[in-house]
């Protein structure tokens, strides 16, 4: 029964220090996608959007400019 708890405790440590992890990894992201959006000259990091992969990158592109061409985005609007 002590081995049980002690395995318990012990995963449950993992998934602590796991967690706090996952904190500094979402934080990094953030201030990757403010510095990018500076970068690019737009102050909203919501403008930026990070992939998976290319397949993924490419149908986002086709669908942002799909919309930019029926007038809904920013390149709609020129």
């Amino acid at each position: 029964m002590i081995d049980a708890v002690e395995a318990q405790q012990a995963q449950l440590a993992t998934l602590a220090a796991q967690k706090g992890q996952l904190a500094e990894a979402r934080a990094a992201l953030e201030r990757a996608r403010t510095t990018i959006a500076r970068a690019l000259g737009s102050g909203e990091k919501d403008t930026v959007v990070f992939t998976a992969g290319g397949t993924e990158a490419d149908n986002l592109a086709l669908l942002g400019a799909g919309a930019a061409a029926k007038g809904a985005g920013p390149a709609g609007n020129r």
